[in-house]
């Protein structure tokens, strides 16, 4: 009788010192891991159960204004964020100890709020943009629509969109476009300029003062956020209840549509290594997209949260902060399911290893289901559902079109 045995050779087992590791040999041949695909399942179905069952995105929240919030931004490099309601009341509040630190009202309507890097808060009112700790007033001779601070003040009015220096009350430059309702800068080319009128989208070069891209999608655009990992990219906020990727590259058409909303989108922002994008909408919903997809990963709501008006994520990226018109300001954790604080090697590698699993069986459907299970009001689903139903007519009339046009060429 021939018995095999594993035979180990003494050189090659034993350690030359006390401290040293055993040497360990492990076969990546499947014929010696049977069942390993099976095991994997069941292991990516048990993180995605542990994914919901932890899932907790609210952290807290700060109610500092009497009426609803209808503008918000925050500091390029601190915890500090500025929000207008819509009594004219400003407040500048600190994310870390969650505190008011400034709190003025206004007799005007306040249009547009920014904070620059050298900590000073400014505020479009009436014809002029004025400093909320000095008062030093910028002079636009034309009704302000909204601010963007970023390393200059960008100021949109009904006459034109003018750029100052901090440092001197006139303008230093001027577009001549009429009636812009929202802007932003690219971080990563800034003499870029974004903004939007009633109709149209437009991306400026500053250095020839002209327009180098126009989009035009047939609805109002809310919002524009540049991605800061790749400035050819640019997101919009549309009255459509949908979001819009843009390359500047190829302006031709979006490259991606961010649907899920049954509301208009009035928010919209890149978190800061620019893979993934967040939106706030009126259907009282926060939806987070990945680069690339259609559908959101994740969607956040709250009982008492009305319709959304501004939106940031902290300079860390682990947070998303949100702006309501019912007064109040609420942080989220960008991952739903991640522990608050720092995480050790063994958690790190233990989170990173249930993703994966999960990435790789997601088209398993009990995977699928399990992940994409939300809990969310019944007027969503309901208004979700007949959006779908609607987007699917749309491609059975596109289909059928080409169908009969390809039998009667």
């Amino acid at each position: 009788m021939q018995i095999n045995t594993i035979y180990h050779s003494i050189e090659k087992s034993n350690k030359e010192r006390k401290n040293d590791l055993h040497h360990t040999n492990f076969s990546r041949n499947d014929v010696h891991h049977p069942f390993i695909k099976e095991r994997e399942v069941v292991r990516a179905m048990n993180y995605a159960k542990i994914n919901r069952m932890m899932a907790k995105p609210f952290v807290g929240y700060l109610s500092f204004h009497k009426e609803g919030i209808n503008m918000m931004a925050k500091h390029p490099t601190m915890p500090v964020f500025i929000t207008a309601s819509f009594d004219n009341e400003i407040v500048v509040s600190d994310l870390d100890t969650r505190t008011k630190l400034i709190s003025k009202s206004f007799d005007a309507q306040i249009k547009g709020v920014g904070i620059s890097t050298n900590n000073m808060s400014y505020f479009g009112i009436k014809k002029t943009v004025r400093s909320l700790e000095d008062n030093f007033a910028y002079d636009c001779k034309a009704s302000v629509n909204n601010i963007c601070v970023n390393d200059e003040l960008y100021v949109s009015t009904s006459q034109n969109i003018q750029i100052f220096d901090f440092e001197k009350p006139n303008s230093k430059q001027k577009l001549n476009f009429k009636d812009t309702q929202t802007l932003s800068t690219n971080p990563s080319f800034t003499h870029l300029l974004g903004f939007a009128d009633n109709t149209k989208t437009y991306v400026a070069d500053l250095r020839s003062n002209k327009v180098i891209c126009e989009f035009e999608i047939g609805t109002r655009t809310n919002s524009i956020s540049f991605s800061p990992a790749e400035g050819f990219m640019m997101s919009t906020a549309n009255e459509d209840m949908n979001g819009y990727v843009h390359d500047l590259r190829r302006p031709d058409r979006p490259v991606n549509t961010l649907r899920g909303s049954i509301g208009a989108l009035t928010a919209i922002r890149y978190n800061p290594t620019g893979t993934e994008i967040c939106t706030g909408s009126y259907d009282k919903t926060i939806r987070i997209f990945r680069n690339g997809e259609r559908k959101s990963r994740d969607v956040y709501y709250n009982k008492r949260m009305h319709n959304i008006y501004g939106l940031e994520y902290t300079n860390d990226g682990e947070y998303i902060v949100s702006g309501s018109d019912d007064g109040t300001m609420r942080i989220w954790r960008s991952e739903a399911s991640r522990k608050t604080g720092t995480l050790n090697k063994q958690e790190k590698n233990a989170f990173a290893y249930g993703q994966q699993l999960i990435d790789k069986y997601k088209d398993i459907d009990e995977v699928d289901r399990i992940n994409k299970h939300r809990f969310l009001p019944k007027i969503v689903k309901i208004k979700k559902k007949e959006q779908h139903e609607h987007y699917e007519a749309l491609k059975r009339k596109e289909a059928r079109r080409k169908d009969f046009e390809s039998k009667h060429d």
